[in-house]
């Protein structure tokens, strides 16, 4: 059985994190990390969370310049990944969350808001 108490508080990362990440079309791998952290933790708590991951093949360092004369290509340092993508999958695990955490069963249709 997941402990309920430590779902809500692992909610809150996510969440958090959905908040703060940059608006730009790619985000640093950092927050992948910090996203792929929060799953460990839930998973270590008999939970199969991978279809929310970020898969590796989606984060890459992007082209900074190209040589049209020499057909030189400079990359970033770093590795970056779409921020739709991160955010998608954010956003599933976020709505996995409000299906778990919530005891009441969940209402299908139109209801009073």
């Amino acid at each position: 059985m997941v402990d309920q108490d430590r779902l809500r508080r692992a909610y809150a990362t996510p969440a958090s994190l959905k908040k703060n990440v940059p608006d730009c079309y790619k985000v640093r791998e950092e927050y992948v990390e910090e996203y792929h952290r929060v799953i460990n933790a839930l998973e270590s708590e008999g939970l199969s969370l991978s279809e929310f991951r970020v898969q590796n093949s989606e984060i890459k360092q992007t082209i900074v310049s190209l040589n049209g004369l020499t057909g030189e290509t400079t990359y970033s340092e770093g590795k970056y990944v779409e921020r739709a993508l991160l955010m998608t999958k954010l956003d599933a695990l976020l709505a996995y969350f409000s299906l778990v955490v919530d005891d009441r069963k969940p209402q299908i249709g139109f209801g009073p808001s």
